[in-house]
C-alpha cells in the first residue's frame, strides 16, 4: 500500500529519454504533482525547426504523453531553436508501481515505432 503511492519518477524519465530525439536537448524542468493531474514544463533547445515539429509528433503518438504543447520557439544567434514544451503525464506513470517491467519496455519500443 504504502510504495503503491510512492512516487518515482525514474520510469517517466527513462521514457522522456526514450522519446528525445539526439539532436534536442532540455535546459529546464518542472513537474508539480498534486496526485491527479501532471502537466510537465520543460524549455530545450533543438538544430532546427524541423526537429522541433518532429519530436512534436513524437511526444503526440506516445501513449504515454498527452496533449504535448510547443510554443516560445526562438531562434538563437547560432541557428539553434529554443522552445518550452507543456506536456500532460499520466499520474500512474510516476508511481513507484510503474517501475519498468518488461512488457512495458516492449509497449514503449511499439509506440517509437509509430
Amino acid at each position: 500500500e504504502l510504495l503503491s503511492r510512492h512516487i518515482a519518477p525514474s520510469t517517466f524519465f527513462s521514457v522522456l529519454e526514450d522519446l528525445t530525439l539526439e539532436n534536442v536537448r532540455f535546459t529546464k524542468f518542472a513537474y508539480p504533482f498534486d496526485g491527479s493531474d501532471v502537466e510537465i514544463s520543460l524549455s530545450g533547445i533543438a538544430r532546427k525547426y524541423s526537429s522541433v515539429a518532429f519530436q512534436s509528433e513524437v511526444y503526440g503518438k506516445s501513449p504515454y504523453l498527452k496533449k504535448p504543447v510547443f510554443s516560445n520557439l526562438t531562434l538563437d544567434r547560432l541557428g539553434n531553436v529554443s522552445f518550452d514544451v507543456a506536456v500532460h503525464v499520466d499520474p500512474a506513470l510516476l508511481l513507484y508501481s510503474a517501475v519498468e517491467t518488461e512488457e512495458d519496455k516492449e509497449s514503449l519500443k511499439e509506440a517509437q515505432s509509430l
